[in-house]
């Protein structure tokens, strides 16, 4: 069996990069809006099952995304993403808009609501 060089490594990881982010969907809110409320689900929630260790934020107006058919009112954030829940915390108490971007190819909760991948207070 052949080992691969250092080179041909780096070109593998590139080519494979390369078509990740050639498969992925960037979508993101047209204009800023304000968090209306934030939920946060139990990591052992039992009712929601999708919903474990989940945070959701409600937005009190309409959501108007770019693309991707996400939900125009809430969006679900991984409890592993704690930073994008600090900065949407930080836009609530501080009443500021933010955008919010998804992956439309993420498989979505519930079909319908986003999950999200990055965030900027407006």
């Amino acid at each position: 069996m052949k080992k691969l060089s250092a080179l041909s490594l780096v070109a593998l990881l590139a080519t494979a990069s390369t078509f990740a982010n050639a498969t992925a969907n960037n979508t993101y809110t047209a204009k800023g809006s304000l968090i209306e409320s934030i939920s946060s689900y139990s990591k052992e929630e039992s009712i929601f099952p999708a919903w474990r260790s989940m945070t959701q934020l409600t937005f009190s107006g309409e959501l108007v995304w770019t693309s991707g058919g996400c939900h125009n009112k809430h969006v679900a954030v991984r409890d592993s993403d704690q930073n994008l829940i600090r900065l949407a915390e930080l836009a609530f108490i501080n009443n500021r808009q933010i955008r919010v971007y998804a992956d439309a190819t993420v498989p979505k909760l519930d079909n319908q609501y986003c999950v999200l991948r990055a965030v900027t207070i407006i």
